[in-house]
């Protein structure tokens, strides 16, 4: 009776632990270690994540100079090294489509949100810092024509320009008061539309930092003997240095001949006339004198220059010529210059620190 007992009590045990067994999970499958286990990710999906991070730059900062290879215009962003952006100028008029019945920077605009929105990742790019050397339409068009009339195009932290004021402008620059298209009408309104922590009127020897790239201003405007000037805007242009991979990289705008011997006594102040890479004034004609340029000594040059210019085309429909370019490019060559980045070339990008071999 007491082996019958036993027997049973051992069934009723071994039913017992193939229930227990077999509970929970509803699974015969051990549970996986905690090493194994995936977490799920916000959809409710249980799969790594497949994308890739970004791979880390190879480089300080970057110059991408932007083309429109038959327009007189100019337009650079400068990309940091944790991808902020800072354009300078941005471009003109030139190439125009039609938006809301009007003319506007078609081919510009297009190339510029291009190259912000393959910079920042960003389908509305933020702009921190855009600097605007001068009141003339191929340098500061596309910024008014976005403000004015394309909003939430782009995000703009800061504005940074100096302009004389506007008796000066008006008196001569050629501005038509009575034209409110025109192009100091057009910045004056979409400066209006900006908030007063976005606009800074930049000083001469003011410092900026964006990132790991700080941009000095060395020359601003300047009203004295205005009547000598024969054109007041380009003069007025500003001039700033940026240290980009531990190189100075030197932007000129449109600045002239008048303002020559006003810029090397600028550039004496910042302790040192020497630059690496320069953009050339004016589009690399009838702004600085060459001798201004053995001055500062670059090791290479930027040209904002369209194909006609650079061909030396007087035909090119901008007054009548001649012009400089090729005069200027052959006494740079021969002085040692080795390297042209021109803009009739197409877009170019420029990884700094630049080998400048």
């Amino acid at each position: 009776m007491r082996k019958l007992r036993r027997v049973i009590v051992l069934c009723l045990v071994a039913v017992m632990g193939i229930s227990l067994f077999g509970c929970g999970a509803g699974s015969t499958e051990t549970e996986p270690t905690q090493s194994a286990t995936v977490k799920p990710t916000q959809s409710g999906n249980t799969e790594a994540p497949t994308a890739t991070p970004k791979p880390e730059k190879t480089y300080d900062a970057a110059v991408h100079q932007l083309a429109v290879t038959d327009a007189l215009m100019m337009s650079y962003v400068i990309e940091t090294k944790n991808d902020k952006v800072i354009v300078i100028d941005g471009g003109g008029d030139s190439n125009s489509g039609t938006y809301q019945g009007k003319k506007y920077p078609k081919k510009e605009i297009e190339n510029l949100l291009k190259t912000l929105r393959e910079i920042t990742g960003e389908e509305v790019p933020t702009i921190d810092a855009w600097i605007l050397t001068h009141c003339h339409s191929d340098h500061v068009n596309v910024f008014s024509h976005l403000i004015n009339n394309m909003p939430g195009t782009v995000n703009v932290k800061k504005v940074y320009y100096n302009n004389p004021s506007e008796a000066y402008l008006y008196q001569y620059g050629g501005f038509d008061k009575n034209d409110s298209e025109n192009t100091l009408e057009k910045f004056k309104r979409a400066v209006s539309k900006l908030s007063e922590d976005q606009i800074v009127t930049v000083q001469k020897g003011d410092s900026y930092t964006v990132d790991n790239v700080t941009f000095n201003i060395i020359l601003t405007p300047d009203e004295k003997n205005a009547g000598l000037i024969s054109n007041a805007v380009n003069e007025s242009s500003i001039v700033f240095d940026m240290k980009l991979g531990g190189q100075r990289v030197l932007f000129l705008g449109d600045l002239g001949p008048l303002s020559g011997a006003r810029f090397i006594r600028a550039m004496k102040d910042t302790g040192s006339t020497d630059v690496d890479v320069v953009q050339l004034g004016h589009h690399g004609s009838q702004g600085l004198p060459m001798s201004y340029y053995w001055t500062i000594r670059p090791e290479a040059c930027l040209w904002a220059t369209p194909t006609w210019l650079w061909d030396n085309d007087n035909g090119g429909g901008y007054d009548s010529g001649p012009w400089e370019t090729i005069d200027i490019h052959t006494f740079l060559t021969k002085k040692g210059v080795k390297h042209h980045y021109v803009m009739k070339d197409g877009y170019i990008k420029l990884e700094f620190p630049l080998d400048l071999s």
